[in-house]
C-alpha cells in the first residue's frame, strides 16, 4: 500500500515481554540511518522492581533519548498486539479501486456483527499484487473502544502515536523485497512478539492468514511448562494447525517454505522435525540480516526489535505506509507537529486568531448557504423525477414484452421469490427473450452470491446465470447477475 507522502523520521514503539521496545530511524539522501533504540523495563502487576517503570515513565525516558531538533517532530508508530486484533482474507470481485474500501467495510461489519462506525480497521494489499481488478487483500480490525483505550495511555505523553499497526505486515513486505523469487510459492512466516508468536501464511500476491498464538501453557508435569522445548513443541503444533486452516487456499502439500523471524536462542530441533515431516524448507531471518540495510549510529537492539526494523525499512525505503487502525482525524499531523512545543504560538494568540477566523468564515458561509440549499433542493427534485420516469419506462417495456410472448412470467417470478434467501432484495429486474434476464440484488455479499447463482441455474426457467458486476448504489452494494431464459 503506497502512501502519498511519508515522514522521513520515525519512532516505533512496542510493548513486548515486560518491556517497552523503541526504535528511532530516518532516511537522508537515500541512506537509512538507525539513530537509536533500546528497551525500557516496565513494572508488572504491582511488583517492585528497582529498574522497572510504569508506562508513562518509560515513554518519558524514551523521549529523552531521541535525537530530535527543536524544529522537527518524528512520526510515532505504535505496534498493537496482534492477538487482540481480527484478521481475515478477502477476495473482491471486479470493481473500481475506490469501491474496494466500501466493499471491504461491508465484509468487516458482517464478520464482526458490529456497525462499521464502531470498528477501527484497515486493509493490506501486497505491493506485488499488480494492477488486476480483482484484489486479494487482508483486512485487520478491532473495536474502536479498544483502540481508544490503547491511545489513552499515550495521549498526554511526549510521543502521541499517529499510526497504530500490527507488526506482521512489515516482515512480509521486507521479505517480499529481497528478490523476485522470495515468497513466489506459499510460505509460512513465524515471528516472535513477547511471549507469543505470530504465524502468517502468504505468497507474493497476498497475505492469506495471520494469527497470534501463545508460547506458554500450563503443564501437568510442572517442570517443562516454560522450557524452550515445550515452547517449540507448542509452536510446531500451531504451525501445522495454521497450514491445515490455509488448505482451502492452497492444495495440500503446496507450502514448501517456512521463514523463522527471530528466535535466536532456540535450538529449533522440534521445528526442524516438523518441517522435515511436512517437506518444508526452514529458513531463518535474524536481527543482523535486517540491520545490514541500515547505517548504525546508536542503540542497543534485541531480537524483539526485528519487526520494528522491518517496518522502518518498509516506511523509509519502500515508501509503504502499511496498516493504520487510527481514524483519519487521529492520523492527521497538525501543523504544530512540524515544530517543537517551544516554537508554538501562545494559547491566547491562538484563541484570538481562532475567534477572528471563525467570525470571517461564518460571514462568508452565511451568504452562500441559502443559494446552495435552494439549488440542491431543485436538483434533487429533478433527479427524483428522472428516476421515476426511467422506472416507468422500464416497467412499460417489460409489460409489452410479456404481452408479446408465450413465456410464463408468473412462474418465473414465483421461482425467483422461492430461490432467493430471506433478506435479499431484488432492486431491479430486466427481462428480454432475446438478450436474457438481468437481476440486481441488494443485501447480499460476495460469498453468498455463488450459492444463489447455483440455485438459479438449477431451475427449469433460467440458465447460464453468472456474476456481471458489483457497484455501490445509494449507500449499499448491489450485485448484478446476467443469464438467459430457457
Amino acid at each position: 500500500m503506497k502512501s502519498e507522502k511519508l515522514a522521513k523520521h520515525i519512532v516505533l514503539l512496542q510493548i513486548a515481554g515486560g518491556h517497552l521496545a523503541w526504535l528511532e530511524a530516518k532516511e537522508t539522501e537515500g541512506s537509512l540511518l538507525l539513530i537509536g533504540g533500546g528497551m525500557e523495563p516496565l513494572a508488572a502487576g504491582g511488583e517492585e522492581v528497582s529498574s522497572a517503570k510504569d508506562l508513562r515513565q518509560a515513554i518519558h525516558a524514551v523521549s529523552n533519548q531521541l535525537h530530535v531538533g527543536w524544529l522537527e517532530k518524528p512520526e510515532v508508530i505504535l505496534i498493537a498486539p496482534t492477538h487482540l486484533l481480527t484478521a481475515r482474507f478477502m477476495e473482491t470481485p471486479p470493481a473500481d479501486i475506490q469501491d474496494i474500501g466500501e466493499l471491504a467495510a461491508f465484509e468487516v461489519s458482517e464478520a464482526l456483527q458490529v456497525p462499521i462506525e464502531e470498528i477501527a480497521w484497515d486493509r493490506l494489499i501486497s505491493s506485488a499484487h499488480g494492477d488486476a481488478m480483482e484484489k486479494h487483500l487482508l483486512w485487520v480490525a478491532a473495536r474502536k473502544d479498544f483502540i481508544d483505550s490503547l491511545m489513552e495511555e499515550w495521549a498526554s505523553s511526549d510521543l502521541a502515536p499517529t499510526q497504530v499497526t500490527p507488526d506482521f505486515w512489515g516482515l512480509y513486505e521486507f521479505l517480499l523485497s529481497l528478490d523476485e523469487e522470495s515468497l513466489k510459492t506459499p510460505t509460512v512466516i513465524v515471528s516472535q512478539e513477547g511471549g507469543r508468536a505470530t504465524i502468517t501464511v502468504a505468497n507474493r500476491r497476498a497475505v492469506y492468514a495471520a494469527r497470534s498464538v501463545t508460547l506458554t501453557r500450563p503443564s501437568l508435569s510442572g517442570g517443562e511448562a516454560d522450557s524452550e522445548v515445550q515452547k517449540e513443541r507448542l509452536l510446531a503444533g500451531e504451525i501445522e494447525r495454521t497450514m491445515a486452516f490455509a488448505s482451502d487456499r492452497f492444495p495440500k502439500g503446496s507450502i514448501k517454505s517456512m521463514i523463522l523471524c527471530g528466535f535466536p536462542d532456540w535450538e529449533l530441533n522440534q521445528l526442524r522435525e516438523m518441517t522435515e515431516r511436512n517437506g518444508i524448507v526452514l529458513n531463518h531471518l535474524v536481527l543482523k540480516d535486517v540491520m545490514a540495510y541500515f547505517q548504525r549510529k546508536g542503540g542497543e537492539l534485541t531480537p524483539l526489535h526485528l519487526p520494528l526494523l522491518c517496518i522502518a525499512y518498509c516506511r523509509l525505503h519502500k515508501a509503504i505506509k502499511g496498516i493504520n487502525l487510527l481514524s483519519a482525524e487521529a492520523e492527521a499531523i497538525s501543523w504544530r507537529a512540524l515544530f517543537h512545543e517551544a516554537a508554538a504560538p501562545s494559547r491566547s494568540f491562538l484563541a484570538a486568531a481562532g475567534c477572528l477566523a471563525a467570525f470571517l468564515i461564518v460571514l462568508w458561509a452565511g451568504g452562500s448557504i441559502w443559494y446552495k440549499g435552494a439549488r440542491a433542493a431543485r436538483l434533487d427534485k429533478g433527479a427524483d423525477m428522472i428516476k421515476v420516469a426511467e422506472r416507468l419506462l422500464r416497467e412499460e417495456t417489460v409489460l409489452k414484452e410479456m404481452m408479446r410472448s408465450d413465456f410464463d412470467f408468473g412462474n418465473l417470478f414465483i421461482f425467483l421469490s422461492e430461490a432467493l434467501p430471506q433478506g435479499v432484495m431484488v432492486s431491479s429486474i430486466s427481462v428480454d427473450l432475446k438478450t436474457g434476464i438481468e437481476l440486481a440484488l441488494a443485501g447480499v455479499n460476495h460469498q453468498r452470491i455463488i450459492e444463489i447463482i447455483e440455485k438459479l441455474n438449477s431451475g427449469s426457467l433460467i440458465k447460464d446465470m453468472e456474476l456481471d458486476r458489483s457497484v455501490n448504489e445509494s449507500g449499499q452494494f448491489v450485485i448484478y447477475l446476467k443469464g438467459k431464459l430457457k
